[in-house]
């Protein structure tokens, strides 16, 4: 898809990506990152599901096509934020570092077109169970992909 033929949007939000996960549906998310250009992209927690793989590795190409477009927009001007989640928060350790453009943040703050300020984080700052009690966090995980596969 052309440049020309894409639609532009002033800022996009991605949640909940989960690359490495089975049942990611990364061609989706491909499609649309080729169908959109922006000013501002922000990936907003478990865009790799750091827990999926350490189970079991899965990486299809389609994975890192969705890796590489995102580095893409980065390098042709899109502003790419991105806020790690409870599923990779071991890219924290990188906060206020950029790679390929990409910058790693804890939270940001997203101005509007009208000023109002947004605060943009990932949801598990707010949950205790993942925060206080980890054990029950990948309990839950591991009885969330059974139910998937049943």
């Amino acid at each position: 898809m052309s440049v020309e033929t894409r639609n532009r949007y002033k800022t996009i939000w991605l949640s909940d990506i989960h690359l490495g996960f089975k049942d990611c549906r990364a061609n989706y998310l491909l499609n649309f990152l080729n169908s959109v250009e922006c000013e501002t992209l922000y990936l907003v927690g478990d865009v790799v599901d750091l827990w999926a793989l350490k189970r079991t590795f899965h990486w299809p190409a389609s994975h890192y096509d969705v890796v590489r477009a995102l580095f893409a927009k980065a390098s042709e001007g899109t502003r790419v934020v991105y806020i790690p989640g409870n599923h990779d928060e071991m890219f924290r350790q990188f906060t206020g570092m950029t790679f390929g453009g990409i910058e790693i943040r804890r939270q940001a703050v997203h101005q509007t077109a009208d000023g109002r300020k947004l605060l943009v984080l990932h949801g598990d700052e707010f949950d205790t169970v993942v925060m206080c009690h980890r054990w029950l966090a990948f309990l839950g995980d591991k009885a969330y992909e059974w139910l998937l596969r049943a």
